[in-house]
C-alpha cells in the first residue's frame, strides 16, 4: 500500500487484517485471503453500515458491518454481514456486553481492502 494513497493518507493508527481462511460472510465484497486496512483511531460508529473490525463479548474478532442505535439507556450495536446466508447479525449492548467501553466491541474502521482478482 503507497503511503500517500488518499485513503490513508495522515493515518497513523492502521493495522492490516487478512480475512481468515473460510470466512465467506461478507463476500462479494470481501473473500478469504484479502487484506483490508484498519484505521484503529475511527471505532466510533455514527453512520449505519461501516465496514469495522468488531470484537465479540469472547473476544473473537471479525470483520463486519455495524449499526447502532440508542435503546434504553445502553447502546445497541448489530454486527451484520454482507453474505446473510447462514450469517445472522449479532446484536450487543455496549453497558451490558462490554462494560461500556467502545474500544472492547470495535476495533477500527476498514479503510482500505486488498483482493486477489483471480480468486474472484
Amino acid at each position: 500500500m503507497w503511503r500517500h494513497h488518499g485513503s490513508i493518507r495522515y493515518l497513523t493508527d492502521l493495522v492490516a487484517v487478512e480475512i481468515g481462511k473460510g470466512q465467506t460472510s461478507m463476500e462479494p465484497n470481501l473473500y478469504p485471503g484479502d487484506i483490508v486496512l484498519v484505521n484503529r483511531a475511527d471505532r466510533i460508529p455514527d453512520v449505519d453500515g461501516k465496514i469495522m473490525l468488531v470484537c465479540d463479548p469472547d473476544g473473537g474478532c471479525a470483520i463486519k458491518r455495524v449499526s447502532s442505535s440508542r435503546i434504553d439507556g445502553d447502546t445497541e450495536l448489530v454486527f451484520y454481514s454482507d453474505n446473510t446466508q447462514g450469517n445472522p447479525p449479532r446484536v450487543f449492548q455496549l453497558k451490558r456486553d462490554y462494560g461500556g467501553d467502545l474500544h472492547a466491541a470495535i476495533g477500527g474502521r476498514v479503510v482500505w481492502a486488498w483482493s486477489d482478482m483471480t480468486r474472484k
